[in-house]
């Protein structure tokens, strides 16, 4: 599976490209959860508040940049 996303990812990330648009990739965060059980919630399958935390601090500043604003 990790196989499939990461080619995934990658083709997302060719195409938004292509298209001007800035490509975020929170695949890691999302990997990391297997070694901090804080990134998944309590039922073992969905991303806690502190794996969201994390992806808008990685999309925060793309977002930021493309509207010039981030609150």
């Amino acid at each position: 599976v990790a196989a499939a996303i990461d080619a995934f990812n990658h083709a997302a990330a060719s195409v938004s490209g292509s298209a001007g648009i800035e490509f975020v990739d929170v695949t890691g965060i999302s990997r990391a959860s297997g070694e901090d059980p804080a990134l998944t919630a309590g039922d073992g399958l969905h991303p806690s508040v502190e794996m969201y935390h994390r992806w808008v601090e990685v999309i925060g500043p793309v977002a930021e940049r493309i509207t010039g604003r981030w609150d």
